[in-house]
């Protein structure tokens, strides 16, 4: 039994060898990237089982980043390869003070096909939880009617939902799909979102504002977390809320952040862990995760977070 699956588009990604504007580069490095895969991997490396569906170009790209995920410990079983459609490509941009832009040639792509079958919903009936992200339902309409299809799945076999808005603009283009994240979030156990994303669904207010919303919005909602980068992050339940303190790091990329956060705090549920643990581990790997430049190099396996867990200022000892 695969305990968290996900269902979602991962790219091969070309990074230059160092920060400027990419019309100068010649020397790249390539690797995977998607924010499902991202999380799933940090997952796996937490010691917990994680799969993924999805739908991948036969190609180069397709085979290389099947074999990045792969090679990391995911189950890939039900990963299809489309002979009529490439797969997603990512470039990207690091500049000299630490953003990090992006460039997508997408459109069309082997996953934006994407086609469930039955051995889909067989693969998800035994998950303990399903992530997913507001990036595949903005792709094309086909992958949010399949997205749709897996969701009413997960409520009609009890399995819970997990939700990161994880909001691309770059995606949304000229839509508005800020009812559509509201949806999304009323319908999830587990809430994880930035604080950022917060403030462009409803608007510039408090933390605890959101936080209020959400809780009304969202009547299976379990645990909720709002993430707010450097600053920190608030956690919350029914009854509590905890400000989590940012653990120490020396960032290099925040790319990959997020999902990093959302690993480690997915890990802790998983575990059957309380609320303010379930932060504490997520902000261990979310900061970890920027002191490299790509998506999952610094994602902490179990060993890695036990020592940060016991001996970092996060820790109840301190």
């Amino acid at each position: 039994m695969t305990e968290l699956i996900s269902f979602g588009e991962t790219m091969m990604v070309f990074s230059p060898e160092s920060p400027g504007p990419l019309k100068y580069k010649q020397h790249y490095g390539c690797n995977a990237a998607g924010a499902e895969t991202n999380t799933l991997i940090g997952v796996q490396k937490l010691g917990h089982s994680a799969g993924w569906i999805s739908r991948l170009g036969n190609d180069a790209p397709g085979e290389f980043v099947l074999n990045r995920i792969r090679a990391e410990g995911v189950n890939t079983d039900r990963v299809e390869f489309d002979s009529c459609h490439r797969t997603g490509i990512m470039l990207k941009q690091l500049c000299s003070h630490g953003e990090t832009s992006v460039f997508y040639y997408r459109e069309d792509s082997a996953f934006s096909h994407v086609s469930l079958t039955e051995a889909d919903y067989h693969f998800l009936s035994g998950a303990k939880l399903f992530h997913f992200t507001g990036i595949t339902p903005v792709l094309r309409e086909n992958c949010k009617r399949e997205l749709h299809k897996l969701l009413s799945f997960c409520r009609a076999k009890k399995i819970p939902i997990s939700f990161d808005p994880n909001i691309r603009f770059k995606l949304w283009k000229n839509k508005d799909y800020r009812d559509l994240m509201i949806h999304y979030i009323s319908f999830s156990d587990y809430v994880m979102l930035g604080a950022k994303e917060a403030a462009i669904i409803w608007g510039e207010a408090p933390f605890d504002s959101y936080a209020e919303k959400i809780w009304s919005l969202a009547p299976s909602l379990s645990f909720l977390a709002i993430k707010n980068g450097a600053k920190g992050a608030c956690v919350y339940d029914k009854t509590d809320m905890h400000f989590i303190k940012p653990y120490p790091c020396t960032p290099v990329d925040p790319v990959g952040a997020g999902d990093a956060f959302n690993a480690g705090f997915l890990s802790g549920i998983l575990e059957g862990q309380d609320l303010k643990t379930c932060g504490k581990i997520a902000a261990i790997c979310g900061a970890l995760a920027t002191e490299t430049t790509g998506d999952i190099e610094g994602l902490p396996d179990r060993k890695e977070l036990m020592h940060h867990l016991t001996s970092s200022p996060l820790s109840p000892e301190r």
